[in-house]
Parts: structure tokens; sequence; C-alpha cells
């Protein structure tokens, strides 16, 4: 191959490069220049404070006895009346043994009652297998997963499904000889548990909480206005230690919310009457709480008390908790921090009207480092209007200009 030849090549090749790169060019000019828009919608945001906190309201702790092993006989949360009895205290690990296994008689005995009386005729027989067949399917997943406490539950629920099925199918002297030996099972139970346990009861009507941390006559309604923000820090750091005692029973409807507030912040809120704050660990309803007062300010922060007469177990259960104080609420059409731009000393938007550029001006009532909250125009004619196409990028934009 001759020279000419080459260099020929070497030529064409090299125009191919400059047209490759010629071509790029306009493309990434035209990718920079090409604009880009948003649809105006309202949306609406909070202006949040956010502090840790504990509950206290008005209760009566019950006596325990120290070192013995307790069986609660009513549920967390539950209502109870004067003098009903809510736990009991065993003095060996046999005795509360021996008094799960007398329940767990008793329910049997209960449940053999249910299968000759109402499924004898095999009507209900078929849901019995289908609720078996779920609860193994639960039972199995939970065994899985480690979720045993609520394995332990299932199998229980089995077993008595177990009864229940097996039941049904007994003649009317195999029915009466399984209860009799359930109730002598039961009646040797208790005999070997006499003696051997003691009853606490409840001294007023209320709402009984199992356990106790400690707090219960430091945090409560006769010393709320002693309560500062190193108390509700070590209530805080107390979180997960052991309970002593049995429980305590609530007497009262209302609960208190000791919240810790930077005390800068915490200042606006004397004089309020109520607030509004949200418990996100307990659910996302937004509660409206009377503000009781602003307290003991210390190293720079200081208590704010709210109080609420609004019903809910879980309230009750609770001792430390995240609070979210909502100070306002703002509503208006979200404009991005980049598409905001000043013409002839007004603050306003680019917006695309068909293939032209036109401009907003806007009034913001509440803005972040990355956006804006826009007052709605009245009309599309008057300003920026729902569904108006913001633009938020583009070049050399200016009122009546066609752009791409």
């Amino acid at each position: 191959m001759d020279k000419k030849g080459v260099g020929g090549k070497l030529a064409a090749l090299g125009l191919l490069a400059v047209f490759v790169i010629y071509i790029g060019l306009q493309v990434a000019i035209n990718l920079r220049d090409r604009i880009e828009t948003q649809d105006a919608a309202v949306v609406t945001v909070e202006d949040k404070l956010q502090g840790e906190g504990v509950f206290f309201r008005e209760q009566t702790v019950l006596d325990h006895i120290s070192g013995k092993n307790a069986e609660y006989l009513v549920a967390n949360g539950e209502k109870v009346s004067r003098e009903q009895q809510v736990a009991m205290f065993f003095d060996d690990a046999e005795s509360i043994a021996a008094y799960r296994a007398y329940k767990n008689a008793v329910k049997e005995e209960e449940s053999l009652k249910y299968a000759y009386t109402h499924l004898a005729g095999g009507s209900d027989s078929g849901k019995i297998d289908s609720l078996m067949f779920l609860s193994m399917v639960d039972l199995t997943e939970e065994l899985s997963t480690g979720l045993i406490t609520a394995a332990e539950q299932d199998y229980a629920d089995l077993a008595q499904l177990l009864v229940r099925r097996d039941g049904s199918k007994m003649t009317e002297e195999e029915y009466n000889a399984a209860s009799a030996k359930l109730r002598a099972e039961q009646q040797s139970l208790l005999q070997s548990i006499k003696g051997r346990s003691s009853v606490v009861g409840a001294p007023v009507p209320g709402y009984f909480v199992r356990g106790c941390d400690g707090f219960e006559n430091r945090l409560s309604p006769a010393t709320k206005a002693d309560i500062t923000p190193s108390l509700v820090h070590e209530a805080l750091e107390a979180e997960g230690a052991a309970d002593d005692g049995v429980g305590s029973v609530i007497t009262g409807f209302a609960w208190y919310f000791a919240a810790v507030f930077d005390a800068d912040e915490a200042v606006a809120l004397r004089g309020q009457k109520s607030a509004y704050i949200r418990l996100p660990q307990i659910g996302n309803d937004t509660l409206r709480v009377s503000v009781v007062g602003v307290q003991h300010e210390q190293d720079g922060e200081a208590v704010v008390l709210f109080k609420s007469t609004k019903m809910d177990p879980a309230f009750f259960q609770s001792r430390q908790q995240t609070v979210e104080l909502v100070r306002e609420t703002f509503s208006g059409i979200k404009v991005p921090r980049e598409a905001l731009r000043q013409v002839d000393g007004k603050w306003g938007v680019y917006c695309l009207v068909g293939a032209i550029s036109r401009f907003k001006p806007i009034e913001w009532t509440y803005q972040t480092d990355s956006y804006y909250l826009a007052t709605p125009a009245i009309s599309a004619a008057k300003g920026l209007y729902l569904y108006d196409k913001i633009i938020v990028r583009g070049k050399d934009l200016e009122t009546g200009k066609v752009v791409n």
C-alpha cells in the first residue's frame, strides 16, 4: 500500500472523529438547554419540635412479695374492681408450674364439654379441622422465625382444638370418665400448692398495669411541680430495667406527659392553654392536649407538662416515649429552590404555558433549604396556580420566549 492511500484513510478517520465530536457537543448543548418542569401541587407540612418524655398518672402501687414467682390473673390494662385478685405469688418454681397445669386442666375440661355438647352432631367439626390447620401453619412460621412466646400461645390453642375435636367423637360414658379424670387432676394440683401461694388484690377500682419501675412516687400528679429535666432523663435512662413489683392500679381518667425540650423552644409554650402532639411509637394520631406548664430550666432544657383525658390502653401501659410537638401547619404550592428567580425586584417562577415561558410572582409562607411553599393564586392569570408547569431548569428564560 502506497503512502497516499494510507494518508487518505487517516484523513477520512480524522474527519469522522471531528464529526462525532461535533455531534456529541450539539447533543450535550441541547440536553443542557432543555427545560425541566414540575407540576404545581399543593402540599401540607408541619413545623415540628421533637423531644423525649415520660408518662405519669394517678395510680396506687400494689404491695408485692420479694423473691417469689408471680402469676398474673388479669390482663395488662384490664379494668378491675375493688379487692379483685390481680396476681398470685408462689414460694417456688414447682408450685407455679402446678398452678399453670391446673389452669390448663380447667381449659381442657371446658373444651371437652364444649366439644361433647355442641359438636357431637359433626356440624362444626369441619371448622375445627380448618382452625387446627391454620394454627399449625402459624406455629410453624413462628418457630422458624424464633417467636417463641407467640409459638407457646399457639401451641396451647392447638392443644385445646385437639381436645375439642376428639371430644366430639366420645360416647357419654367416655365423656363422663374424661371429665371426672380432669376434675380429679385439678383438685390434686390445687392441693399441691395449698399453703405455698398468696394472692394480691386491687385495693381500689381502676385499670391494672403490670410491673413498676420505681418512679411511681417521683412521677405523679402530686409531684408534677417538682419534675425537672434531670428527673425525666433519669427515668428515660431506666428504660428496660427489670420491674420491681406487681404493678399498680390507675385510678384517674387523666394522664400526664412530661417532655424535655430545648429551653428556648419550650418558652414559646408559656401561656398556651393547649397544644398538638404526636406519639409516633404508639400511633400516628395527632392529640390535642392541655399545656399544664413550662418549668425548671436546666442546662439549656426545660420540662413541658401536657395533660389529656383521652382513654387508650397504650397510654396506661407506657412510660418512656418520643414526642413530636406540632407547632404550626403550612399548606401551599411546593416550589423547588432552583426554580425561584428574581425579575424586576420580584421573586417568582417561570411557568411553561404551551411552548412559551411566562414569569409568575409568588409569595411564600414557609421555606426549607430545598423548597418553598407558595400561596396559590385565585386563577392562572393572577399568578402561580394549581397544575401550572413550573420550570425547574432552563437557560436564558424570559417572559414570552418560545422554549423547547
